[in-house]
């Protein structure tokens, strides 16, 4: 079998997977990474396929399956399995957890002690440590996880793995291990500092992880005393002023880059917060400010605004509020600029013609009633087929890169949409909102044809909005001005008197539900109407209108993540000539939804 290692490719006879395993046992693999180790099995596996049914080749093979912090929200744990896919019909895991046994574990602690190579004893700890008490319910025991403790720093002080492998995989673990056993906590400590020591201030991943790891201790006075935490104060103040005296304009490491600034930032501040040292928080809090302005002048209009959101999200997150507000007249002009910069782009959509026809044969069906019954059934889209889109895209790697921002047809920012892993509420609206988008040109379709049929009539749409008693008698007369501009295509006017009897609807609904439909003035003097958006919450509305309803009728009049229509419109966030046919069917569509309600 042919093998690369320390000495270089060689043609070695390989009786086992030990003896595969053996070939790296050697002091001179220097730095060794395990997925070497696996991929030799693998192919040793394939070329020995008689030999894959015995223990040995079961158990190393499920070893170096198990990846050190890879894939841990399969099983909650360490170690996870090399696969983890979600799919929208369940996972594909591999290996699976009960591959897991008692004699697996048992054969790894004996190879513990069979192996020389800090790397590949580290394997087998590890996957001890993390699987013995699950597995057989018995605890690791003082001599094993000591032991344990000196491999990660004989792995880590004699340069077996990359620092940056040992700040981040094995050091924390030997921490946890010295908390047990404070007399190893200076061994600990030293192999922290020397690895921390060495590297660049670029580096953060390294020299940074010391002292959040004193952060998240901070509370155990038995762990740092007083003099070791200003140590690590200090040299992180250090390391921050170097980063803060970088020149936007160089290159490479000599560049000033206010992102590893602000994550610097972000852990020290929280530092200065849990010791009550405001004045320092408040300080390094606007070295971000500064860095990122001094930035500014290398991005794009976009890239300027979502920078100035971020000072000002910085500031709100370390609670100083008024330098949070004074940057939104900053932000409102950086968005103009921003949406003036953009390049409108356009889709073209292909509906198959027996589609159309299958839905309009679905609708119109049955008595008057029922067709409308039908035409607003139909014509809402399902909250759980939105999910499983979302659900479906957030499998997607290019989808979880970045989210975007949702400005207003002026520019100003209105939401900031996550990515489908990361904000899964916001993307269902926003999908949502896509699909009725798409939808428009059917929606249409459908009503030319009920208009056709006279089911749509000013006078019948007029008695099915009616129907349900939401809207007051006295209001009528709005309801047929509405729909009469509505049939004469003057949909802007149609908008504009229909959207608020839709508000009015939601609110009369809330009082006949005994929702709350009022709240509290800010100035605590009085009270208002409740919001409409708030009003959806109320679980008396979402019992009597149902999942998909509310979540259709929030997305299409006050979901900012949404079509907002209700909220452009009575705002003034959008040009008038918006609301045209297409906003106009939704609205009469909303209404006839209402309309159709019963108690």
């Amino acid at each position: 079998m042919i093998i690369v290692t320390s000495k270089g490719e060689e043609n070695i006879s390989i009786n086992s997977v030990k003896e595969l395993i053996k070939a790296f046992d050697t002091p001179e693999e220097k730095p060794l990474y395990t997925n070497r180790v696996s991929n030799y099995i693998h192919i040793w596996g394939t070329e020995n396929p008689e030999r894959t049914s015995e223990d040995e080749f079961i158990y190393e093979k499920l070893a170096y399956s198990l990846k050190e912090n890879h894939n841990v929200e399969a099983w909650n744990t360490r170690f996870g399995p090399n696969t983890y896919i979600p799919l929208p019909n369940g996972l594909i895991i591999r290996p699976e957890y009960n591959e897991i046994t008692d004699k697996a574990i048992d054969y790894w602690e004996q190879r513990i002690y069979e192996v020389n190579h800090p790397i590949i004893k580290l394997q087998y700890f590890g996957l001890v440590h993390t699987f013995k008490e699950r597995i057989t319910g018995q605890k690791c025991s003082e001599t094993l996880l000591r032991e344990y403790f000196q491999t990660i720093i004989d792995a880590s002080s004699n340069g077996y793995e990359l620092p940056i492998m040992s700040i981040q995989h094995h050091l924390p673990i030997a921490f946890d291990i010295a908390k047990q056993y404070k007399e190893l906590l200076p061994k600990i400590k030293d192999e922290y500092l020397r690895v921390t020591s060495n590297a660049l201030d670029s580096h953060i991943g390294i020299w940074l992880a010391y002292f959040t790891l004193m952060l998240e201790n901070i509370n155990d006075k038995s762990l740092f005393n007083f003099t070791e935490k200003n140590a690590l104060v200090d040299s992180v103040e250090k390391r921050l002023g170097n980063l803060i005296a970088l020149d936007p304009n160089a290159s490479g490491e000599q560049k000033l880059n206010p992102f590893i600034i602000k994550d610097v930032v972000e852990v020290l501040a929280k530092y200065y917060k849990q010791t009550n040292e405001k004045a320092n928080k408040e300080r390094v809090v606007s070295y971000v400010d500064n860095a990122f302005r001094r930035y500014l002048v290398n991005g794009n209009h976009l890239q300027q605004l979502l920078w100035l959101e971020t000072i000002q999200k910085f500031y709100f997150q370390f609670g100083m509020q008024e330098k949070s507000q004074n940057l939104y007249p900053e932000i409102q002009c950086a968005a103009i600029q921003a949406k003036s910069s953009l390049t409108q782009v356009e889709e073209t959509i292909s509906i198959p013609k027996e589609i159309i026809e299958s839905l309009i044969s679905t609708i119109d069906n049955g008595t008057e009633d029922e067709v409308y019954k039908h035409f607003v059934s139909e014509m809402t889209p399902k909250h759980a087929a939105i999910t499983k889109i979302v659900e479906q895209q957030s499998i997607h790697p290019l989808a979880n890169i970045m989210g975007t921002q949702i400005l207003s047809e002026t520019g100003l920012p209105l939401s900031y949409l996550g990515t489908p892993s990361t904000d899964k509420e916001g993307n269902e609206y926003h999908v949502c909102a896509d699909y009725i988008i798409e939808q428009n040109p059917v929606l249409q379709m459908v009503i030319k044809h009920l208009s056709y049929k006279k089911y749509f009539t000013q006078e019948k749409i007029v008695e099915h909005i009616m129907n349900s008693g939401l809207i007051d008698n006295s209001r009528k007369h709005i309801i047929e001005l509405g729909i009469g501009y509505y049939m004469k295509k003057d949909y802007i006017t149609a908008c504009h008197l229909l959207i608020p009897q839709i508000e009015h609807a939601i609110c009369t609904l809330a009082l006949k539900t005994d929702a709350q439909a009022i709240r509290m003035q800010p100035s605590g003097k009085g009270y208002m109407v409740q919001l409409m958006d708030k009003l959806f919450d109320e679980e008396a509305i979402k019992q009597t209108l149902g999942d998909d309803s509310v979540f259709y009728l929030r997305t299409l009049l006050t979901e900012q993540r949404g079509l907002n229509l209700r909220n452009l419109l009575c705002h003034g966030l959008i040009n008038p000539m918006y609301f045209d046919i297409n906003q106009a069917n939704r609205i009469i569509h909303a209404l006839l939804l209402l309309g159709g309600l019963t108690y």
